[in-house]
């Protein structure tokens, strides 16, 4: 079953893959009935004689409704028939993971379906996001917390909303904070703006938002410049470096990284797996720095 991340309708694959004939029936001809949980619709299209190879399929179909999502899985039910034999039981079983359905992600996306059994992963690489995913590398090493670091910490999991994710940023971003300058580099030929960059992200329920007074309780990092010249912001501030003794139990991490890095990891490309992945609030995710 391989389900639609940005459509209603999807289809499954079925194939027998062993048939242990016994007794004395005839040839046994089977059909596949199957249903899935309100307000999905399935539609079975499997029938013959049962045998190694025989195929078929399960057409879906969601009216999952704006601003709802839904979780089920797929009942199936084999009727079969050897005349002159009466069948005396029924075979049916459940599928083993439940899918959820859903149009709740508002301003990102439509409807689409998902197994939220499975925990994605967000790749941030370094050679597109500089110092931006150094500074998010660095975080998931040295702090005591390893946020979203698979096998030393615990998965990010999605704050939705933005009014709740701005409330984050304005604690950790507009408290006690003084942008540099803007970064330059090729003796003026690259200009960017400075910029507060958070992690975890305000959008994310680990945010220190929640629960520092403001960023300044953060460990301070900076943007480091490798390259004078590199033509792209990514090539030329590409590590990044503590702002005096860092407290490796802090519940956050605040860098003064380029803007365009910035906004790159944190609003593009984390936007664009939520549409993706389909996060919906409290989903978790796990974050790899390449």
């Amino acid at each position: 079953m391989s389900l639609n991340a940005n459509g209603r309708s999807w289809t499954e694959h079925d194939t027998v893959v062993e048939a242990v004939p016994a007794g004395e029936t005839a040839p046994v001809d089977v059909r596949l009935v199957a249903s899935c949980g309100s307000p999905c619709h399935a539609s079975a299209h499997l029938t013959g004689v049962i045998k190694v190879g025989l195929i078929g399929t399960v057409d879906y179909t969601d009216d999952i409704g704006k601003g709802h999502d839904h979780i089920t899985n797929t009942r199936y039910v084999l009727d079969y028939d050897a005349p002159p034999y009466i069948p005396l039981t029924t075979v049916h079983w459940n599928s083993p993971l439940k899918y959820r359905c859903d149009d709740n992600l508002a301003g990102i996306a439509g409807p689409g379906c998902v197994f939220p059994e499975f925990t994605p992963t967000f790749i941030v690489s370094r050679a597109r996001y500089g110092a931006a995913a150094a500074l998010i590398a660095w975080a998931q090493r040295y702090m005591s917390a390893h946020w979203g670091l698979r096998g030393r910490g615990k998965p990010l999991t999605r704050l939705a909303g933005t009014a709740a994710a701005n409330k984050n940023r304005a604690v950790i971003c507009q408290r006690a904070w003084k942008p540099f300058g803007p970064w330059t580099a090729d003796n003026g030929k690259v200009k960017v703006a400075d910029s507060c960059d958070e992690y975890p992200f305000a959008a994310t329920n680990q945010s220190g938002g929640g629960s520092v007074a403001s960023g300044a309780a953060c460990v301070q990092l900076e943007a480091v410049k490798t390259n004078d010249k590199g033509g792209t912001a990514a090539k030329i501030w590409t590590d990044v470096k503590p702002m005096g003794k860092p407290d490796y139990n802090a519940k956050c991490v605040r860098g003064h990284i380029p803007l365009t890095l910035n906004t790159a990891v944190g609003r593009d490309a984390y936007k664009a797996f939520i549409k993706a992945q389909r996060l919906l609030g409290s989903d978790p995710f796990w974050l790899a720095v390449s």
